[in-house]
């Protein structure tokens, strides 16, 4: 972000880090990847199995991700046709 200090121009950077809905070993100092991503969907899976899951959010049931797709592929229709599409 830009500011002025002392009559000076300065460009910062801010970085926020991150924090995971489960603890971590490395905390928030290092950069979220991948292996990250799939240790969070494993905690919440195994969470919600085990009625654990608190004020968390859960997986995507079958019925939220086949209305993704649906949403997705009229959003394709729409965009070939030009025209709003039904879901």
């Amino acid at each position: 972000r830009f500011t002025r200090r002392d009559g000076e121009q300065v460009w910062e950077e801010i970085q926020p880090g991150n924090a995971s809905a489960w603890p971590t070993i490395s905390g928030g100092i290092f950069e979220f990847g991948f292996s990250d991503a799939l240790l969070q969907m494993w905690a919440s899976y195994l969470a919600e199995r085990a009625g654990a899951l608190s004020d968390r959010f859960g997986t995507a049931t079958v019925a939220e991700a086949l209305t993704a797709h649906e949403v997705f592929d009229a959003a394709l229709r729409s965009h070939e046709s030009g025209s709003a599409e039904s879901i």
